[in-house]
């Protein structure tokens, strides 16, 4: 799994609110003047980090937990870990 880099995630904000910035992947990055930007929606991601905690002190304690919004392909290495592990921790 490859993940998002700063500058990639910049250039995707700003051109989803009007920008016209080119070059996110070549050293040369060229901006061009536009009169106004606009409001736009962007998603956040879950906190893998956070959610991968809960779901190892789970297998820990033998207890449950409900993990609510967060993507599953970002858990992947965790939940291979505790399935590995057999929940013995």
């Amino acid at each position: 799994m490859q993940l998002v880099n700063l500058k990639l995630l910049i250039w995707l904000i700003f051109n989803k609110n009007g920008a016209k910035i080119t070059g996110h992947s070549s050293p040369v990055i060229v901006i061009e003047g536009v009169k106004k930007l606009h409001g736009a929606n962007h998603t956040v991601i879950g906190d893998r980090i956070e959610a991968g905690t809960y779901m190892i002190a789970a297998a820990m304690t033998k207890g449950e937990v409900i993990i609510k919004n967060s993507c599953l392909a970002h858990l992947g290495v965790v939940i291979d870990k505790i399935k590995r592990s057999r929940g013995q921790c």
